[in-house]
Parts: C-alpha cells; sequence; structure tokens
C-alpha cells in the first residue's frame, strides 16, 4: 500500500508540475472574448464607414441645396437637397434615415447667411453586439454647410428672348460702381450700346450675346459673361392682392397749388395723378395699393418724398389693367423702402403684380434727381430713365424689370442692401463648401 501511496503521490506531482495544453485550456477560455472584441471592433468599422459615407452625401446635398438656394424658396432647396442624396443612394426613411436642411444655416459662422444652406444627415444603426453596453440604437450623423458664390447683381432684366433686355441709347453716362448687370435674354443682342455711352460696373451677365454699335466706354472690374445660366427671380412669390375695400374708389388727382400730403391707402380708378408747379409732395410710411391705375407725379419743379413706403401696382379685375409709375417733368424724387420685420414688403419701394401686361411700368423722364433706396420690381415691364436726370442713390438701388433702358446720366450705389431687406440676384450659380 505504500509502494502505491508513492506512486499516486509521484503521479499527483507530476501533473502539477505539467505545463502541456495549457495554452489550449487558455485559448479556449479566452476565444469567446477575442472573438466578441473582434465583433465589436467590425461594428465600429462599419460605424465609421456610415459615417464618411453619410458625410459624402451631405456635401453632395448642401451643394445642390445651396446652388438651388438662389430662388429663395425653402421647398425647392429642401427638393434639391433630397433628390441629390437620392441620386447618392441615401433615401429618406425617417426615423432610420433623416436629411435635415435648414436655409440659411442655423449654427456655426454662417449662421443666418442667406447664401448658405445646412444640411444635417443622420442613419440609425441596428445594435449587434452593442447591444450589450448600449442602451439605444447608435445614429450616426453628418453635418455640411455649403454656400452659393454670390456676385450681386443691381440691374437684372427678366424677358428671356428680347433684344435690348438693357440697352444705354444715345449718350448714356450710367455710373454703377458695386453693381454687376444680368440679363436672362437668350437675344443674340440682348445688351445693347446704341450711341455714346459711359459705363462703370463690377461686371456684365447674359444668357445671350452683347451688341456694342457706336462709340463706348465701358469700366466693369470683372468684364462681360456672355452664354451663361438664366437667373432666378428673388421676388416671383409676392402676393400683391389688394385689400378688399378702395379707400378712394376714384383714385386721387391734385393739380392745385401748396403742399400735398399723401397717406397709405388703396386708390382704385384714376390712381395717384399729382400736377402743378413746384409742390411739396409728401407720402406717409406706408403700403399704397395703386389698383387697375398710375401713380403719375408731373409738372414743373415739384418734390416727392417718402420713407418708409411701398407702392404695389396690381389689379382686382382684369391683368390688362395693371397699371404703372411716371415721374415726369422736371420733379425731384426720393423714396426710401420699409425695413425690418413688421414691413409687408421689406427693402420694395415698387412692386408690381406678375400679371401686368407687356408695357413701360417705370418711367423717370426729365427729373431733376431721384433718389431711392430699396428695389423696384416690375416683372412684366419695362424701367425707362430718360432725359437728362441725374438718378442718384445714396444707400441701395436695385431694378429687377422685364427690360431696363438708361439714358441719361444715372448714378446707382449698391450697398446695406441686406440690411433693408432686398434680396440679392444671384450671379455665379456654383456654390462650395464652407463647414
Amino acid at each position: 500500500m505504500r509502494n502505491g501511496d508513492g506512486g499516486f503521490r509521484a503521479r499527483l506531482g507530476a501533473l502539477a508540475t505539467d505545463r502541456r495544453g495549457t495554452v489550449a485550456i487558455t485559448l479556449a477560455m479566452a476565444l469567446p472574448i477575442l472573438v466578441g472584441m473582434a465583433a465589436l471592433g467590425i461594428e465600429v468599422g462599419v460605424w465609421y464607414h456610415s459615417k464618411r459615407t453619410l458625410q459624402a452625401v451631405a456635401d453632395a446635398a448642401a451643394v445642390a441645396a445651396a446652388i438651388e438656394s438662389g430662388r429663395g424658396d425653402k421647398r425647392l432647396i429642401t427638393d434639391a437637397a433630397t433628390a441629390d442624396a437620392a441620386e447618392n443612394g441615401f433615401v429618406v426613411s425617417p426615423p432610420t434615415t433623416t436629411l435635415t436642411v435648414n436655409f440659411p444655416p442655423l449654427t456655426g459662422p454662417n449662421a443666418g447667411d442667406n447664401a448658405a444652406v445646412e444640411v444635417v444627415a443622420t442613419r440609425r444603426h441596428s445594435p449587434l453586439l452593442s447591444a450589450l453596453f448600449l442602451k439605444e440604437a447608435p445614429t450616426v450623423s453628418a453635418r455640411s454647410v455649403a454656400r452659393r458664390n454670390v456676385d450681386a447683381a443691381c440691374v437684372l432684366a427678366l424677358n428671356p428672348t428680347a433684344s435690348a433686355s438693357v440697352a444705354f441709347v444715345g449718350l448714356s453716362i450710367v455710373d454703377l460702381p458695386d453693381c454687376t448687370i444680368a440679363t436672362n435674354s437668350s437675344s443674340r443682342s440682348s445688351i445693347e450700346f446704341l450711341g455714346l455711352s459711359f459705363l462703370t460696373a463690377d461686371s456684365i451677365w447674359t444668357v445671350g450675346k452683347v451688341l456694342d454699335i457706336g462709340l463706348n466706354f465701358l469700366r466693369l472690374k470683372h468684364g462681360i459673361k456672355t452664354e451663361t445660366e438664366p437667373f432666378a427671380d428673388p421676388y416671383a412669390h409676392f402676393d400683391t392682392m389688394p385689400p378688399p375695400v378702395c379707400d378712394y374708389p376714384n383714385g386721387y388727382k391734385d393739380a392745385g397749388l401748396g403742399p400735398v400730403v399723401l397717406t397709405p391707402a388703396v386708390y382704385c380708378g384714376k390712381g395717384i395723378d399729382i400736377d402743378g408747379i413746384g409742390r411739396d409732395v409728401r407720402m406717409n410710411p406706408g403700403v399704397y395699393y395703386i389698383v387697375d391705375s398710375d401713380f403719375t407725379i408731373g409738372g414743373l419743379g415739384n418734390r416727392l418724398t417718402g420713407d418708409g413706403v411701398t407702392i404695389v401696382l396690381t389689379t382686382r379685375s382684369s391683368p390688362s389693367r395693371i397699371g404703372g409709375i411716371k415721374f415726369v417733368g422736371a420733379s425731384s424724387v426720393r423714396l426710401r423702402a420699409p425695413t425690418g420685420p413688421s414691413a409687408t414688403f421689406p427693402g420694395m419701394v415698387v412692386v408690381q403684380d406678375g400679371r401686368a401686361p407687356a408695357g413701360t411700368g417705370f418711367e423717370l423722364a426729365l427729373l431733376a434727381s431721384i433718389n431711392i433706396e430699396g428695389a423696384l420690381y416690375l416683372p412684366r415691364q419695362k424701367a425707362i430713365w430718360v432725359g437728362g436726370n441725374a438718378v442718384v442713390s445714396s444707400g441701395c438701388t436695385q431694378i429687377v424689370a422685364d427690360r431696363v433702358q438708361f439714358i441719361g446720366v444715372s448714378v446707382l450705389q449698391f450697398s446695406g442692401c441686406p440690411a433693408m431687406g432686398v434680396k440679392t440676384v444671384g450671379i455665379g450659380g456654383a456654390a462650395r463648401l464652407v463647414e
């Protein structure tokens, strides 16, 4: 028995000191942990790959939306971003995938910039091994901000086919030092220089070509660009419907003597017609609806002033009756648009109903001087400066019309427009990533 005990003890001691097979045992114990770590690493890798893919989607969608932002329509901007994301394989299906478009951006250094668009894309992943550690399904997000390359235009002719959509006729001296002149006309003579013209401007952009006849002196900082893409009408969605009651059913006509004070109201019938000699005509702040007629300031030496005013040319009956504005005779005109969030038409001095018939909607003839701060919008009619007038602006003047013609002396400034609420006429459709 003793010998047997000794042999057992010897075998037990040998077993205790035997190291063979320990690696297999250790591996067997560690293998589940290693496999789990590898699986978790693969899962995290999938998230990182999703992040990179999502960032590419957000970048492309932001650029597409920024290009569309020149129209100023948030629905179209969102549609452009969504369509571009879909082309890149990202289909919006909340809550699994979402695409948020902010115009203008809500955060970051470009917050509030109307030339920029912010896009945030998210994708929710179904958790695998990570479910052991996470209470909620992991969501990957990517944010991108793109900005439209904008050279602002202060003159835009909207007519798509007209020759001489922007014309400089006879002796014209036009000084637009910070302004781009643009036209949507595809005509080979969309912009015409006829006679003796002196033009100073930033640049000229046209969908068509330029006809240069006569002796002209052009000082253009960035030259002439032809065969461009059409430019978006920034005011295409204005509602010009007047209130239901005519405050002046037969309009307002005054050809007497002495000063005149006009009040914001709805002028039907014959609109507003001021005549006489050497009269001071003051417009109180507000919106002046001119229904089925014109707003005319004529006579000799009359002076029209108004701060915070908008003139709306519209109709309640037939679009053919929509009138225009005629500042004729030796008159002085100084008008400034309303500003601020409470204004019905911020930044707008003249707004014409887009249903107006073709014709001349804004005429400045033989004026001593005119100072208009704000935008003139006549989408279906021509804006004409005729005679030896000096059109001088001390701040922001923008003209968006069917056609524009300059004759005589005109000096327009183009500064401080965004602060007034004047919308940007975007020149240059490309966009770039800024965040």
